[in-house]
């Protein structure tokens, strides 16, 4: 009798345990819902936090280098020049005949020549010595003809091609750059000098790197106090617009620039080029090249 009436119950109240089961089931799946997308929220705030103050640190850090770092003018300053010359060497030589078709008159051989590049002491003895002034300051890798013209036509576009090869070697690797690098047109030494620099671009300035390129900032911000004025038929006129750099620009050129020109030899500033990066004119090399 009692196992009867139990069973009468269980089957009375069966099918409301499943159907308040049931009424919850699509609550449960709510609140679950909710409690994913308030974690990911929660998480990518946390994230976005950690970003800001890891980028904020590193611009302060890298402030604070460029501040104690030593000025790049004397680079740009010294008396040594680096020059030029030609030199001659024999090409392929060819027999010359007679007139009536017979060999014996000698050989005619192609002379090809090139430049060759030294370092003088200053600008006297390069004009003594006869010998061309190629840029200031020491030669170095880049201090070859194919160089130095690539440097000359592509004035105002160099810079910007060079952050697409260092964009290309964060995002691909050194491999990718050099290829690129390549491509500009630098011989083998001279594009080992532009890599390192890149590298150490990105090592020591990557945090303001980011910041101008994110900002699409231009080379040169605000004008600087000292312009360069010069007096042309009893008016002020200016010689060149200077500004000042960039803090991306900034910082590679003080704490990567000095171990690049010593690499490289030859740059713009010391081919007395005025590029797409505006300089104060004690900051540009004035002794002229190919002089």
């Amino acid at each position: 009798m009692l196992a009867s009436h139990h069973n009468r119950n269980r089957g009375r109240y069966e099918p409301l345990e499943k159907h308040e089961h049931h009424d919850q089931s699509p609550k449960d799946e709510v609140i679950k819902g909710r409690s994913i997308v308030y974690k990911f929220i929660r998480y990518a705030l946390i994230l976005s936090l950690a970003i800001c103050i890891t980028f904020f640190v590193g611009i302060r850090k890298e402030e604070r280098r460029v501040a104690l770092a030593k000025s790049t003018r004397s680079k740009y300053t010294s008396n040594s020049v680096c020059t030029r010359y030609r030199s001659q060497e024999n090409g392929n030589c060819t027999e010359i005949g007679n007139d009536d078709g017979e060999n014996g008159n000698g050989t005619q051989c192609l002379v090809q020549s090139k430049f060759e590049f030294i370092t003088t002491k200053d600008k006297e003895e390069a004009i003594s010595a006869g010998l061309d002034i190629a840029h200031c300051g020491e030669c170095g890798k880049c201090s070859t003809q194919n160089d130095i013209d690539l440097m000359i036509r592509t004035k105002e576009t160099l810079t910007e091609d060079a952050t697409i090869c260092a964009l290309h070697g964060l995002v691909l690797g050194d491999y990718k750059m050099d290829s690129c690098l390549s491509d500009i047109g630098f011989t083998p030494g001279c594009s080992t000098c532009w890599r390192e620099n890149i590298k150490c671009t990105q090592s020591k300035c990557l945090f303001k790197c980011m910041k101008a390129r994110l900002l699409s900032e231009p080379n040169n911000v605000h004008p600087s106090a000292n312009q360069d004025i010069i007096q042309v038929d009893g008016e002020h006129s200016e010689r060149e617009q200077a500004f000042m750099l960039n803090a991306c620009l900034e910082c590679d050129e003080k704490l990567c620039g000095p171990d690049f020109i010593d690499c490289a030899g030859a740059n713009r500033r010391r081919l007395g080029i005025v590029s797409d990066i505006k300089r104060e004119g004690d900051e540009q090399c004035r002794v002229p090249h190919g002089t």
